[in-house]
């Protein structure tokens, strides 16, 4: 095949007038006669989108490559040159009138295409003339589809590709299941040459957004891009700078570009759909809308991981392979994203999506549940954009009507249940109106600071995303970017905004006052009260505030989710509220107290009220007393005397509102955040901080223990 390959590529060169082309204008030819045709609506399979002359290449070179295959096969001058493995490299290469050499057709056919290339105009540099790719190699390994891989098939031709070594040739092999344990000799086969072989790292550093930064990169191309109106942001055109080359390739072609990534987000099967009891379809649609991560501390990941990279699209950002640890990623691919939307919309399978999520990921700890409740937070939000863009598509009959945009307006009453809507009107109709593009998270390993903002909302909004924020941030755990220009303007960097949210799993609620140290009015109805808070600050902080150089509103979300039915009735579920600092920029809160669909009407909605419980349950950190007590054990996990010498006369003991705040410690629904606070858990644990005249009966017997 590979001689076949090589020979029709070389007819199809002197075909054209090489001479006078550069390489890549050769290259760019081949690739527009080989690219599939515009999507035919009434196609029935994949044939039907393929050009003439590709269906003609492939034909040809399969038909000519069994020949061959049969004239080797019966050649006894070929066969003989492979009786003994030690010699094979020295009989390949060996050859006389009496016993030609079999691969003189490769090596000849091989000659005369690299002549070819090298009188292309630009051919001056011979090191980069000609690539060869193996796609789908392990398939090579196989005889049949069924059968065992045969190391043997590729070490054949691993030997047939070094005769090559002549001409200015690369040999690549793609594959997404990776067979490379099987070709790789063990050490014991070169024991007689004292040589041990090692294997070179696996390179899994192959660049994403690789149109992205070559417009950005390119003066031009960058103005035009950060000109584009916010609306053009929604276009699959667009979208396709991001993430793979893959969709690039298909620009212009729309439908099949989704189509084809929904197709990939099933594992690639034809015929195939999207299965929301299948754990690995699941784990797949949602990675792309919630920015998952595997749970690398539990070995029972290692299939799961394996899996999505093989067959679901995500990419490995590091690999050990000796152990076949990997360390992987969901890259932000709007294409990507807007497919898995589609998926789950589709007979909404979102109920059944998450019950998956929850029962085999989830439950069986495969996936990071996160600090405080974040990933609960990103699901209510991702469905409530669902819902805001799926409603629009049921009234234009689909969701093909992908709206560009919509308003904060459309989004906030998705989010919330309906008997909070009036509270909500009273927003500003400035914040009311702007808009909002996302549809999936990206996650954020550094905290943000004021001089990255304008930039980073600028780049979240050209990708149609929002942020994950990292676990260090102070004040945020969540950002949205919001436009407060129209969506047909030029984009304005200056009309950015945010809506920012912070993730609470207490079973104590908290306020925005206390959050951000000023007064906070209620403007929801019946609840006009200021809200005062403990101590007023001249000025905001900078790092527990990073927009202070925003010129429009932020609208702050504050999600209590880990609030008891019983203990909300002393106050509204959700309530609306205004600073009254008179500081800039405008801060404006939404304040819910609880996680159910009394809470969000998102869920309600989307039918996923029973599911969305079971959600919330699985990433619930639960706590035993004796877990509290075994954390003293840290004699470091706080850094404050008292910790380490608790109750003794030289530690001070504890103070008497660390006692009273940890009498006060319900086990359900504590607060998981991560902070080096006093009096706040950390990495999911609580120090132990009563003095031990306050222990009860079971402490004591569990410490006597």
């Amino acid at each position: 095949m590979l001689i076949q390959t090589i020979l029709s590529v070389n007819t199809w060169v002197e075909s054209k007038p090489f001479t006078t082309m550069t390489l890549e204008e050769l290259a760019r030819g081949r690739h527009a006669e080989m690219a599939p045709l515009e999507p035919d609506a009434d196609a029935q399979d994949a044939m039907s989108q393929r050009s003439k002359m590709r269906i003609e290449f492939c034909d040809s070179v399969a038909k000519r490559a069994r020949a061959i295959a049969k004239e080797l096969i019966s050649s006894q001058a070929w066969v003989g040159k492979f009786d003994r493995l030690s010699k094979v490299h020295d009989e390949l290469e060996t050859h006389s009138e009496q016993r030609p050499n079999p691969l003189n057709g490769l090596l000849n056919a091989a000659d005369n295409l690299m002549k070819n290339l090298q009188q292309c105009r630009d051919a001056s540099h011979p090191d980069s003339l000609l690539v060869i790719v193996f796609d789908e190699a392990s398939s090579l390994m196989r005889l049949s589809p069924f059968y065992e891989p045969d190391p043997g098939l590729y070490v054949a031709l691993n030997r047939v590709i070094s005769c090559l070594k002549k001409f200015h040739v690369w040999s690549f092999f793609l594959s997404t299941e990776s067979l490379i344990g099987h070709p790789v000799p063990g050490n014991a086969s070169f024991q007689e040459a004292n040589t041990e072989l090692k294997r070179f790292p696996p390179f899994v550093a192959l660049q994403l957004d690789v149109q992205d930064r070559r417009n950005m990169q390119d003066p031009i191309l960058m103005e035009e891009e950060l000109l584009k109106p916010l609306k053009t942001f929604a276009e699959l055109e667009h979208m396709a700078l991001f993430g793979r080359p893959l969709w690039y390739a298909y620009t212009g072609q729309d439908e099949y570009m989704i189509q084809l990534a929904k197709f990939k987000l099933i594992g690639g099967h034809q015929g195939g759909s999207y299965e929301p009891e299948d754990p690995d379809h699941v784990y797949a649609a949602l990675s792309f809308r919630l920015s998952l991560d595997v749970c690398l501390q539990n070995p029972g990941t290692l299939s799961l991981t394996r899996t999505a990279v093989n067959f679901f699209m995500r990419v490995v950002i590091s690999m050990d392979h000796e152990t076949g640890m990997m360390d992987t990623a969901t890259p932000s691919e709007p294409v990507l994203a807007r497919a898995a939307m589609e998926h789950l919309c589709h007979r909404l399978n979102w109920p059944t999506s998450i019950q998956t999520l929850s029962q085999h990921l989830l439950e069986k700890g495969l996936i990071e549940k996160g600090r405080k409740g974040e990933l609960y937070a990103r699901l209510v939000l991702i469905l409530a954009h669902d819902w805001v863009r799926w409603a629009q598509g049921l009234r234009s009959k689909g969701l093909s009507e992908f709206a560009p945009t919509f308003t904060v307006s459309d989004f906030l009453m998705a989010l919330y249940a309906g008997d909070h809507h009036d509270s909500i009107r009273k927003i500003p109709e400035r914040i009311h109106k702007a808009r909002m593009n996302f549809t999936h998270f990206v996650p954020a390993d550094q905290p943000i600071t004021p001089d990255e903002i304008p930039a980073l909302c600028r780049d979240l909004l050209r990708r149609s995303a929002a942020m994950q924020l990292s676990w260090d941030q102070e004040t945020y755990d969540l950002l949205i970017p919001v436009y407060y220009g129209t969506e047909d303007e030029q984009f304005n960097p200056s009309n950015c905004g945010v809506i920012t949210i912070q993730v609470k799993n207490k079973i104590n609620a908290t306020t925005p006052g206390e959050i951000f140290e000023e007064d906070f009015i209620n403007v929801s109805p019946k609840m006009s009260n200021p809200a005062k808070s403990k101590t007023r600050k001249s000025e905001r902080k900078p790092t527990k505030f990073v927009f202070n150089e925003m010129a429009n509103p932020i609208l702050f979300l504050l999600f209590d989710l880990g609030v008891a039915r019983s203990d909300r009735a002393y106050a509204p579920l959700v309530q609306v509220m205004h600073s009254q600092s008179g500081k800039q920029p405008d801060l404006w809160a939404i304040h819910s107290r609880g996680h159910d669909r009394t809470i969000f009407g998102c869920l309600e909605h989307m039918k996923a009220e029973g599911p969305s419980e079971r959600f919330f349950a699985s990433v619930h950190v639960s706590e035993s007393l004796a877990t509290r007590l075994s954390i003293r054990n840290r004699t470091f996990h706080e850094i404050r005397e008292s910790f380490r010498y608790e109750g003794s006369e030289q530690g001070g003991g504890a103070s008497a509102e660390e006692s009273e705040e940890a009498s006060n410690i319900r086990l359900k629904g504590k607060d998981v955040e991560g902070s080096n606070r006093a009096g706040d858990f950390v990495e999911g644990h609580l120090p132990f901080k009563r003095r031990r005249s306050d222990r009860t009966d079971e402490e004591d017997c569990l410490c006597q223990g």
